[in-house]
């Protein structure tokens, strides 16, 4: 928009009275609404509402007063163009402590602004991939509307957003129309194709050229910030990984692990998510978008998604001449007939456990057996009181994640041992935590049904690591009479935590635990009598012995001390054997040649 005409001298401080009033004024003088707030304002008014009693009442409340704040004064928002955008003193920070308000109200707003709240909008855009299909410039100018209306209708109806974080992603999208650029890059592999370079400050100022000639709706005084030089400068060949970084699961421990072993060995890692359909709390995915930018991939896979689409489900191009490894999680010593198709797409398999190595040999060659590196993070110490369980009773503990099917995890079986080593007047509990327990109803009935007639505490809930750390740390002993286990993380971390585990003997778990740091389950074979998703009829697994639990779990509760001691013993192997500076030496003695010269790969 031109300026007023005047008569303006070479240094500002020498310019007429006169000339600065009317740029005052014509700065100040009130905007045209933008389109998206048009659509709101006539057909959802009601998201328009807000007040100082709302504010000092609900952080909904208080975030909602200072969209309406600044979207409705035109003065805040020319003293503050971008409140949204910038942050910190001079972005809503600065708006906020621009004015006097109840110190409920002004709590409330601080606690707002630190949760950055487009950011859940953003995230739910990143970890949809059907919605990016259905809304690919959902992060341009041109698709805002479009973006709006899904909000509006189909992701408030879902719960997974509000209202205030709608709109302030609408406002913050507003004030910086190219901010999300960037991230729209790292989401779309023709563009990666079309632009390989864009990462770099040459190569961006041509791809925001011919960004600004497409109808993305870009004006030509908006600002497309290029990729920040600590990610794009020149630096030591490394590591490209792929996983389900943004899943709370066994899964996204392991690729997380895998990163934490090659840092910690001197490696350079480009992290990237593989998003999955399972609805959980979101991760902030825009901290794994890396490219596939050096000459060595390692790639986290399971049998469900398939290894075939991962790449367009993380919205990454797949790069010619990159030396690709799987890293295979896996149950049973059979693997599935979907695999064999995946076998080109690998120059090579690495596997947790032994146990996983002898079921992929068959499959693929060749095949390492890497073990990984575990570490259980710092976390504040919580009470029992936390998660409902009591104080003063010895505790017995199991996790698992209703994703991994409740029949290989076997909650029942644990549930019948623990009956029978300890009658109901005992001073002993056990708990059992499921995560994303509502992915199957008719199992979580049976599990629900079996707790309540036991009197077994059931926590249906997917904490944070942390939490979940506190709360293992929280029992006397940990227990799991699982059918199979690739590796066993949770049995991993309870005895990096000083706890006597109770465990099958039978399957990956036997890579770290042995007759001398743990208690083993006897079993016999089984089958698998019915299809479950991955694992099909007919397949092998084990069937623990619940008599021999109970035996075991009661020598546990009748001799604390020596349990105990077997914690101890447990906890320093396990630092030893687990360590993740271990695992990281382990991995880039055999990456290292391969990052160094890049040979041939499956391309």
């Amino acid at each position: 928009m031109p300026l007023p005409n005047h008569t303006c001298p070479t240094w500002p401080g020498r310019v007429p009275v006169p000339f600065v009033e009317r740029l005052r004024r014509w700065v100040r003088r009130p905007r045209p609404d933008p389109p998206w707030l048009v659509y709101l304002r006539k057909s959802r008014p009601e998201f328009l509402q807000w007040s100082l009693e709302e504010a000092c009442r609900t952080d909904e409340g208080a975030a909602l007063f200072l969209l309406g704040v600044l979207r409705d004064d035109w003065r805040m928002r020319a003293a503050f163009p971008r409140a949204l955008a910038s942050g910190g003193d001079g972005g809503i920070g600065g708006l906020l402590a621009s004015g006097s308000l109840p110190q409920a109200a002004r709590e409330r707003m601080e606690r707002v602004i630190a949760s950055e709240p487009g950011k859940s909008v953003l995230n739910l855009y990143l970890h949809d991939a059907a919605l990016q299909g259905k809304i690919p410039d959902a992060l341009l100018p041109a698709g805002k509307i479009a973006f709006l209306k899904w909000l509006c209708g189909t992701g408030l109806k879902r719960g997974t957003v509000r209202v205030s974080e709608i709109l302030w992603f609408m406002q913050q999208t507003e004030e910086s129309p190219g901010g999300n650029l960037r991230t729209a890059y790292l989401i779309n592999p023709a563009w990666q194709a079309q632009f390989p370079d864009a990462p770099g400050p040459d190569g961006w100022n041509r791809f925001a050229t011919w960004c600004r000639s497409q109808e993305f709706g870009f004006q030509r005084e908006d600002r497309l910030d290029p990729f920040p030089a600590a990610t794009t400068g020149p630096g030591r060949p490394g590591v490209n990984v792929l996983g389900h970084f943004c899943f709370e699961s066994g899964l996204h421990q392991a690729a997380l692990h895998s990163v934490d072993a090659l840092t910690s060995a001197g490696a350079r890692c480009s992290i990237r998510d593989i998003p999955v359909t399972v609805r959980t709390r979101m991760i902030d995915r825009t901290a794994f978008l890396g490219l596939e930018a050096h000459p060595v991939t390692l790639v986290h896979f399971t049998p469900n998604p398939f290894y075939h689409d991962a790449y367009d489900r993380a919205g990454l191009l797949r790069r010619e001449g990159v030396y690709r490894i799987g890293l295979c999680s896996w149950e049973l010593p059979q693997i599935p007939a979907e695999w064999v198709p995946l076998k080109p797409q690998f120059d090579e398999i690495w596997a947790y456990t032994r146990f996983i190595a002898d079921a992929m040999g068959a499959y693929h060659r060749p095949v390492r057996h890497v073990l990984p590196g575990v570490r259980v993070p710092s976390f504040p110490p919580l009470p029992r009181s936390a998660f409902h369980l009591p104080e003063k009773t010895f505790l017995f503990l199991f996790l698992f994640d209703m994703c991994s099917v409740m029949e290989r995890k076997n909650p029942l079986g644990l549930i019948a041992a623990f009956r029978k080593a300890f009658p109901v007047d005992e001073p002993v509990a056990l708990a059992i935590k499921v995560s994303h327990a509502g992915q199957d109803a008719i199992e979580l009935g049976r599990l629900r049904d079996a707790c309540e007639k036991a009197g077994v505490h059931l926590i249906e809930n997917t904490f944070a690591r942390a939490e979940t750390c506190a709360l293992i740390d929280c029992c006397d002993a940990y227990v799991s009479l699982h059918r199979c286990e690739g590796f066993g993380l949770t049995m991993a971390e309870a005895m990096l935590l000083g706890k006597p585990v109770i465990a099958t003997n039978y399957s990956g778990n036997l890579d770290f635990m042995n007759s001398g740091n743990s208690l083993l389950v006897d079993w016999k074979p089984a089958t698998v009598e019915r299809d479950f998703p991955n694992y099909p009829k007919g397949g092998a697994w084990a069937e623990p012995d619940t008599g021999h639990a109970a035996r075991l779990m009661r020598w546990v509760f009748e001799n604390q001390d020596e349990a105990r001691e077997l914690g101890i013993i447990a906890r320093k192997e396990m630092e030893k054997l687990l360590s993740v500076d271990a695992a990281g030496k382990r991995m880039m003695e055999i990456l290292q040649p391969r990052i160094d010269s890049p040979g041939v790969t499956c391309g």
